[in-house]
């Protein structure tokens, strides 16, 4: 006989993270990295890692944030959105 926590209990989701975290456009990273690495270049300071560290995270935040905010206003709890809102946070952060 099964118990009723048995129920309760969260199935491990089978989405890759990857697909939620990291963006699918293929030319976005050399738009993204180009100027990046030609800026820390042509003009190396104290903050010159800083940026491309801020842009960085901006580009990478850009994808789970679509999955989170459509899910949120949707009102759906998808395991996707979970994962969403971890990189999310960590992204942000």
């Amino acid at each position: 006989m099964m118990s009723g926590n048995a129920k309760a209990q969260k199935r491990p989701s089978n989405i890759p993270a990857r697909s939620i975290a990291l963006p699918v456009e293929h030319g976005a990273w050399g738009f993204l990295f180009e100027p990046l690495i030609a800026g820390v270049i042509i003009a190396p300071s104290i903050a010159a890692p800083f940026i491309p560290m801020l842009a960085i995270g901006a580009f990478l935040t850009r994808q789970p944030l679509k999955f989170f905010l459509g899910d949120w206003y949707q009102k759906r709890k998808l395991p996707r959105t979970a994962i969403a809102r971890k990189f999310v946070l960590i992204l942000a952060a």
